[in-house]
């Protein structure tokens, strides 16, 4: 039983160490499509929130798309993030976080960089 109740609270105290100090980082990566909402919203914790609309799939009869909802921290970061317009192609790069304290956004996603897709150099083709 003692055992027991030390690895709960030593559970319990790892998942409080990672909510405090804003989570756990999980995976690294970007996506491309339109800014089609960002607000700064929160109560009590101001955050700058967004949304991509991510290229869909065709299907025969019409296109799918998704979105992607992401959080910004960085106030320089997000004051040029509102220049963009809904035509604008862009790359967001990203933190996901597992077990996201609600002071840090109200998603998992954090935005640390964002292009224009039109900005980015073409990749140079494999040749075999």
């Amino acid at each position: 039983v003692l055992a027991v109740l030390i690895c709960l609270f030593l559970f319990v105290g790892a998942v409080a160490i990672a909510w405090l100090t804003g989570g756990i980082g999980y995976s690294d990566g970007y996506r491309d499509g339109n800014i089609q909402k960002f607000s700064l919203k929160g109560i009590i914790f101001k955050t700058h929130e967004g949304e991509l609309a991510v290229k869909g799939f065709k299907t025969k009869d019409k296109s799918v798309s998704n979105t992607f909802e992401f959080t910004v921290l960085d106030a320089k970061l997000a004051s040029e993030m509102e220049n963009f317009t809904s035509d604008d192609d862009v790359r967001v790069y990203y933190h996901e976080y597992m077990l996201s304290p609600a002071y840090r956004g109200s998603t998992g996603y954090r935005v640390y960089k964002v292009e224009k897709l039109k900005d980015l150099a073409p990749k140079p083709e494999k040749t075999n």
